[in-house]
């Protein structure tokens, strides 16, 4: 986990680098163009941890809602940078006090594409994409394979390793546990607590069916393989294809 946190820290460093050193030619200094790349974090960060969690379930609301989202990043932005300049300019001038001044000068100094809510767009898509990949990257290098699981089957303690855990099947009121050896083990526990507990490379595909990504042989529009056995994959989870087409 330290590993893992240490590498993106180091990676949003670089990339708010990246960010000053593109700002260096629109009339920035160095310091000045780090002061503004910051100013793009908040953005990157309500992007990744609210515009990525809008459900898209609903078609309508989810568009509407992304929609929503997107422009409150870019007012937000667009205010932020809008601040970083006039600060700069304040810290520039030894002269601001005439507002009227200090308002022309701002208007003349102040590059129009900081503000530009395209320029804003691009930089934070840059940054989330460096992000989302990143992140992926880390899933691969940094997996445990020795994590386990703990739970009762007909009374009796088992022990997995969450890798040879292949897929869960709620059956009414019992949920099996299909193990990569062929076993299976029978529990009482709700698929939807199952879903809960299950690790990252675990995805929710039907309502009785969650399936281990690793495990996967083949995807196709509606069906799930895993080896020889066909798992259907609802319409309401029709979206966690595409997390499961990553196998």
């Amino acid at each position: 986990m330290l590993r893992k946190i240490s590498i993106t820290i180091g990676f949003w460093i670089v990339a708010i680098l990246l960010v000053a050193s593109v700002l260096v030619s629109l009339n920035f200094s160095f310091s000045e163009a780090l002061f503004v790349a910051v100013m793009f974090l908040p953005g990157a960060f309500a992007v990744r941890f609210m515009l990525f969690k809008v459900s898209f379930h609903d078609r309508k609301n989810g568009c509407l809602s992304a929609t929503y989202v997107t422009l409150g990043i870019l007012l937000l932005e667009t205010f932020l940078i809008i601040l970083a300049n006039i600060y700069i300019l304040k810290y520039r001038s030894a002269e601001n006090s005439y507002y009227f001044d200090f308002v022309s000068d701002l208007g003349d100094q102040m590059p129009a594409i900081t503000i530009n809510p395209f320029f804003i767009a691009l930089i934070i898509t840059v940054l989330c994409i460096g992000d989302y990949y990143l992140e992926q990257k880390l899933k691969r290098w940094l997996k445990n394979d020795n994590e386990t699981i703990r739970f009762n089957s007909n009374r009796t303690p088992v022990t997995l390793y969450l890798k040879d855990i292949i897929y869960v099947e709620s059956n009414d009121s019992e949920t099996w546990v299909y193990a990569a050896d062929g076993e299976k083990y029978r529990n009482k526990t709700p698929i939807s607590h199952w879903e809960g507990i299950l690790g990252e490379d675990f995805v929710r595909i039907h309502r009785s069916y969650i399936v281990n990504r690793n495990s996967v042989t083949s995807v196709d529009n509606s069906t799930v393989s895993i080896g020889e056995i066909t798992l259907p994959v609802s319409r309401k989870y029709k979206e966690a294809l595409d997390w499961v087409k990553g196998y």
